[in-house]
């Protein structure tokens, strides 16, 4: 009977709480910034032509990183435990297999430079299908990891999650597992970023991307460190995930 009168809060919208109005206030403003730099480059480049096509994914993928941010601001639920996987995972592939098809284009070539060779899949069209089948690769994982492990959102510890535990020792395996492809294309970005460093065609680009790739990194290993210590790991992931849309 103890167990059963035992006080449950209730599970209150986060958005009555400080830093969560702030943490949605960024991601509007985040939001509305990428919405300004699309109209700005549809004025600019009216014609896609090239990896240009690539950089209108990239702001996309930004779109959906901002946006998501409010799925983890509002109460958890099934739907909502699924989305909040579901969202940050897809966000981050259509950045960085962009960011990553990007790049590869540009060591490509680098490649054939003094060949006579023409560049084969270089199209805009090309570029968009390559880059979207990777991201295809992360919905289906993403999916299979749904179905596999079902989100169980319920009162443990005392505060409103989506799973009971940490299965990682010291983080949560909801956001992490979902992450690892997008860590496997990141390393990858990194790599060829590194291989075509000293490019200087496209306006030395390949630095730019080794910056994202570097930025993203350190950024997601101080949420690690962060989450650690976190039992409520919302507040962490938001800010995160907002930081690391802004340097990209």
């Amino acid at each position: 009977m103890a167990a059963e009168n035992q006080y449950r809060p209730p599970m209150v919208v986060h958005l009555r709480r400080t830093w969560s109005l702030l943490a949605a206030v960024v991601s509007a403003l985040g939001v509305v910034s990428v919405l300004i730099c699309v109209i700005y480059f549809l004025l600019v480049f009216p014609v896609a032509v090239g990896t240009t096509v690539l950089g209108y994914q990239i702001l996309f993928g930004l779109f959906m990183a901002y946006t998501t941010n409010f799925v983890f601001l509002i109460p958890v639920s099934t739907s909502v435990c699924a989305l909040r996987r579901l969202g940050l995972s897809l966000s981050y592939a259509i950045i960085i297999s962009g960011l990553l098809v990007k790049v590869l284009n540009t060591w490509r070539l680098m490649v054939i430079k003094n060949q006579s060779q023409p560049l084969r899949l270089s199209s805009p069209t090309a570029l968009v299908f390559i880059s979207g089948g990777l991201v295809f690769l992360q919905l289906i994982l993403t999916t299979i990891w749904l179905f596999s492990y079902a989100p169980h959102p319920g009162l443990y510890d005392g505060l409103w999650k989506c799973s009971p535990n940490k299965s990682f020792v010291l983080w949560d395996s909801e956001i992490i597992v979902s992450l690892l492809y997008v860590i496997q294309l990141l390393l990858i970005t990194l790599f060829f970023a590194a291989l075509t460093f000293k490019c200087y065609d496209q306006n030395r680009e390949p630095r730019f991307i080794m910056a994202c790739a570097l930025c993203t990194i350190a950024v997601w290993v101080t949420w690690l460190i962060v989450e650690s210590g976190n039992a409520d790991p919302s507040l962490s992931i938001v800010c995160a995930n907002s930081v690391n849309a802004s340097l990209v």
